[in-house]
């Protein structure tokens, strides 16, 4: 038998073996959805502000999975944690691409780790992160965690209504100093200015919707400015120098440092140091470097401050589990210093507080897209290749029998009869799944507590008053974009016990 006629047969019995599979396959039917409108689908019919909302309407009618077309792309909506592993976790193999790689590159955004497909190079940022920010790592970055969080007193007894500035300082100075070993000279530091003005640039669009826009109409790119659309092509011109500022300038400053040989120790230098000699390096290592600190600065110090943001929220509007927990830190830890990692075991309602804030507002209320690279079954319904998966994470925490009441803010709810912290870790969905979980997630942890616990120990944070003494009541403005947080609301913090400089300059001293 020749060699041709044995290929022949064999091709055609992997045909024969392909072809029921595949009809089995597409065969079966999409998840339940929204009906949509040629071209652009169900853009229009998403809350562009908070798609979380239109997503719980549709689970409702739908279910926990559902599929939709935003601007053409297939996608399917996720509102069950349990299936959310399944295929993000358990077949991750398949569900770890990303299928927006064109409209990130359009927008200058396919520096960001969460953006690239997963390749060689992705690969490399998450092996950087790794060296860096593992679990085993965090503990080293605890001294500087609460030194930053003692400044951030400072800045607060100094400026109470400036708490909103004071917390985005504080959370760009804590990721700055990991990443660059920058300490940054004031609230209106220039680096830090600089790169939260490209922030203000990339997380607007960030968001699949808006990759979605330039996916269906990519002429907008190419439009004169001055033409009726023009504004969209200039933000995005505007866009792109500074994403290469924010990228470019941190790295040149601890390259320069290190040159002078007064480098302290960061991800950014360690990382330089780690790649001399080595044999394995990839030719575009500075690169990948440059964009893997670019990612974590935008996504670290984002997610922080609208953490803490969200904190303090939650504290001017209950009052009680304030009280709550500032009782059981003076038991703890008296008044005469401060809470430290030492003591965190010990505060388990810290840590419920912490979780109840994510959980109650999840920093990311709706995942990043995770690309499907391969046609898949799941439950009966087909999930074709090509599409992106969504996971409502909002949805998930917000599920009624998972979380009675869950609009109210009870941290009670992660404890246990005795008062010991829970297993439920629910508030880890909101830095993703499967191989696109977040690396850093333990050290924006400890960020947010040392922060938490510092700030409970010595403020209370009441409802602002009018001026006949009435409360006002707040009515935050909730952000737009990937991470959403109350801003513009009004409240009071005041010192628990007076002396409280006085406990800062001596908890610095014993760091």
């Amino acid at each position: 038998m020749s060699t041709r006629l044995i290929s022949g047969v064999v091709c055609a019995l992997a045909l024969a073996l392909a072809i029921p599979r595949w009809r089995s396959k597409r065969s079966s039917p999409l998840p339940p959805g929204p009906t949509g409108l040629p071209h652009i689908g169900n853009i229009l019919q998403i809350d562009p502000e908070k798609p979380y909302l239109t997503f719980r309407k549709w689970r409702r009618r739908y279910g926990d999975i559902f599929f939709c077309r935003v601007w053409g792309q297939n996608t399917i909506v996720v509102s069950s944690e349990k299936i959310a592993r399944e295929l993000l976790d358990k077949r991750s193999s398949n569900y770890s691409d990303k299928m927006l790689v064109a409209e990130s590159k359009a927008y200058s955004l396919d520096f960001n780790t969460a953006w690239l497909p997963y390749t060689d190079t992705w690969r490399f940022h998450r092996r950087i992160y790794h060296l860096s920010l593992r679990q085993e790592v965090v503990p080293k970055y605890r001294p500087m965690q609460l030194r930053r969080a003692y400044k951030v007193i400072e800045d607060l007894l100094e400026d109470p209504e400036g708490f909103e500035e004071h917390l985005q300082a504080h959370s760009a100075a804590i990721v700055m100093s990991v990443l660059y070993g920058y300490e940054t000279a004031s609230k209106k530091d220039p680096m830090v200015s600089m790169i939260e003005t490209a922030n203000d640039y990339i997380i607007p669009f960030g968001t699949p919707a808006s990759m979605g826009i330039v996916k269906a109409f990519p002429f907008l790119l190419s439009i004169p400015t001055w033409l009726p659309g023009g504004k969209f092509r200039q933000a995005v011109m505007d866009g792109k120098k500074q994403v290469k500022e924010m990228l470019e300038v941190p790295y040149q400053y601890v390259v320069k440092s290190m040159k002078m040989g007064i480098a302290p120790t960061s991800m950014t230098a360690d990382m330089l140091q780690w790649s001399e000699g080595k044999d394995d390096v990839p030719d575009d290592f500075e690169e990948c470097l440059m964009n893997a600190g670019g990612t974590a600065f935008q996504a670290g110090a984002d997610t922080t401050f609208t953490t803490l943001q969200g904190f303090v929220y939650r504290m001017v509007t209950n009052p009680e589990a304030q009280k709550r927990a500032q009782a059981q830190i003076d038991a703890v830890v008296g008044t005469d210093r401060l809470p430290d990692f030492e003591d965190r075991e010990s505060l388990p309602l810290i840590e419920a507080i912490v979780r109840e804030t994510i959980r109650a507002m999840p920093t990311v209320p709706v995942n990043l897209p995770h690309g499907v690279t391969n046609d898949d079954i799941y439950e009966g319904y087909f999930i074709p290749k090509g599409a992106i998966v969504l996971v409502s994470t909002w949805e998930i925490l917000h599920d009624e029998t998972r979380y009675p009441e869950p609009m109210a803010f009870k941290p009670e709810r992660f404890l246990n009869a005795d008062g010991s912290i829970g297993d439920d870790m629910c508030h880890l969905m909101t830095f993703g799944f499967g191989r696109r979980l977040c690396p850093g997630r333990h050290f924006a942890l400890a960020s947010v507590w040392s922060a938490v616990a510092c700030m409970l120990a010595t403020f209370n944070f009441e409802k602002a008053k009018d001026a006949q003494g009435r409360d006002i009541e707040p009515n935050p403005r909730w952000t737009p974009g990937l991470t959403s947080r109350p801003t513009d609301f009004p409240c009071r913090i005041t010192p628990r016990f007076p002396g409280t400089a006085e406990r800062v300059a001596r908890a610095r001293v014993l760091l």
